[in-house]
């Protein structure tokens, strides 16, 4: 089972994502398997890695219930060896939203949606937004 650490922070610009994507790459550089959601609507983890595409799937459509993409269609390699990330992008602006419209136990959703392929890592970092309530309580669950 994944170690799971949140990166997060109720302000902006105090270097959440800085501190995400160099633990990341630290902790790949020390030998482990480590994946990193970026879960923040400005995708600056994902654009850190150059990897920013409108076309390919998400961490919005993994969390989407009703989108038939799993995490291990969405996750991408980084180029730095045992680092792969799940990005994140525009559309991921509406995730409060569809967290906010479930009835019950929406503060599990990204659990549920990693738990297939959290084997496959040793480390999972959550680059959390400065918004966003629904977001970060899934990323701390």
């Amino acid at each position: 089972m994944a170690i799971k650490i949140a990166i997060t922070y109720e302000k902006g610009g105090v270097g959440k994502t800085t501190t995400a994507v160099n633990l990341s790459a630290i902790l790949a550089e020390k030998g482990y398997k480590v994946l990193l959601a970026d879960l923040d609507l400005q995708s600056y983890a994902t654009s850190y890695f150059d990897m920013y595409d409108d076309k390919l799937p998400c961490i919005y459509e993994v969390m989407c219930e009703d989108n038939p993409v799993t995490a291990e269609d969405a996750v991408r390699p980084t180029g730095i060896e045992r680092l792969d990330l799940l990005p994140s992008n525009y559309r991921f602006r509406k995730m409060e939203t569809v967290l906010m419209m479930k009835t019950k136990r929406q503060e599990y959703t990204l659990k549920k949606c990693l738990s297939e392929i959290e084997k496959n890592y040793d480390f999972i970092i959550f680059d959390s937004p400065p918004n966003g309530e629904r977001i970060k309580e899934n990323a701390l669950a």
